[in-house]
């Protein structure tokens, strides 16, 4: 399980909502999931799993975050603030 703490301005907690917590909160998603990696930066948060699976949440800021989208659904100011599978790395070598 992940565990997370502090601002969640732009959805980075991945708890489904928009609201800091002050004291550590477990992902509910990330239960079960054999997360071995995790990497946090100020707006967004990866984690990958013991299956090589890569899974983003958080704000995307000023540029699209890694998900399959088209150029037409393609939002730069989307908040996904729940894990979300990185499709496009399903079964890629190189995922650590």
């Amino acid at each position: 399980s992940v565990y997370v703490v502090g601002s969640n301005q732009f959805g980075q907690l991945g708890l489904g909502d928009l609201i800091s917590r002050p004291f550590f909160t477990v992902v509910p998603q990330t239960r079960g999931m054999g997360v071995r990696h995790v990497a946090a930066g100020n707006n967004l948060s990866f984690a990958v799993t013991e299956d090589h699976d890569v899974y983003v949440w958080g704000g995307a800021g000023t540029g699209p975050m890694a998900l399959n989208q088209t150029m037409e659904n393609l939002m730069y100011d989307q908040k996904y603030v729940n894990p979300m599978l990185v499709e496009d790395l399903i079964g890629e070598e190189g995922v650590q």
